[in-house]
């Protein structure tokens, strides 16, 4: 019951404007990347787990050096194309950074086979593959 309460607040101080002053109780601490770090709540301060959606520098450098539109779109919040997502995976972005990437552009994907078999031979992972077929059901 303890661990479900956990998780509620600890989403709700992700997705709620009380970022600052989670930070100062130390319940969340950003890290060099950008991303935040989820820390146990009064036994030890330990990290449990963190969230990064966002692309880190090392990722915006290879993606402005080889696919420097799909960097454009991410940056000015544009839907991204199923160009884009395999551009994304050759440059090496971590799976759970392109699924955000689809989720915070609002990206739409309606898979045929043929996008289905482009995309596992680009190396697109099951899971983002996954994600991109959910954005259909969100639609309708």
């Amino acid at each position: 019951m303890r661990s479900i309460f956990l998780s509620i607040a600890v989403l709700f101080l992700l997705s709620s404007c009380a970022r600052d002053s989670a930070e100062e109780i130390g319940l969340i601490a950003p890290s060099e990347e950008g991303s935040i770090a989820l820390l146990h709540d009064k036994i030890g301060d330990f990290q449990v787990g963190s969230y990064s959606g966002e692309l880190t520098k090392e990722d915006k450098r290879r993606l402005y050096r080889t696919y420097p539109i799909t960097l454009q779109k991410i940056q000015r919040q544009d839907p991204l194309s199923l160009q884009d997502i395999k551009n994304l995976t050759r440059s090496g972005v971590a799976d759970e950074v392109i699924i955000s990437q689809i989720a915070s552009t609002r990206s739409y994907f309606y898979l045929t086979p043929e996008d289905l078999d482009e995309l596992r031979e680009a190396g697109v992972s099951e899971r983002v593959i996954s994600e991109m077929e959910h954005t259909t059901k969100a639609v309708f």
